[in-house]
């Protein structure tokens, strides 16, 4: 008797772990095919956070023709970063962090994205070409 019962306990451990390792399956499976739906949620809420980013924060460095360097830039990133999760909210967040692997990865690629918006302000570039015709001319 003593002995069915440790058999059966070790069944069940055994089919706990395969039910994890298939629902591990299962969502990686499901996230790979909603790969398409997972971008575009990404680029959608990091759009919405950095136009309001860049409205109250960097906005003024674009109307100067500067771009922001040292503890704006950085205090801009973090409040980017604060933003677009609080626009995700709970669920789309996890959902990301479960396609990019781990939350670290998540925010390196939204730091990444955020730098290249910052690097193609519009607004700069066209003050800083308008500069540059007027010394030329």
């Amino acid at each position: 008797m003593y002995n069915l019962l440790i058999n059966w306990i070790g069944v069940l451990i055994i089919l706990t772990i395969l039910i994890r390792e298939f629902r591990k399956i299962f969502v990686r499976y499901t996230l790979m095919n909603k790969y398409k739906s997972c971008i575009d949620l990404y680029n959608h809420f990091l759009g919405e956070a950095y136009q309001i980013i860049y409205k109250d924060q960097l906005l003024p460095f674009s109307t100067s023709g500067v771009v922001p360097q040292g503890d704006e830039l950085e205090t801009s990133k973090r409040n980017f970063i604060k933003m677009s999760f609080q626009l995700m909210g709970t669920e789309v967040l996890n959902l990301l962090v479960q396609f990019y692997g781990s939350r670290d990865i998540l925010i390196t690629n939204m730091l990444t994205y955020f730098q290249g918006k910052v690097d193609d302000d519009e607004v700069m570039k066209l003050l800083n070409n308008i500069e540059s015709e007027k010394e030329e001319g």
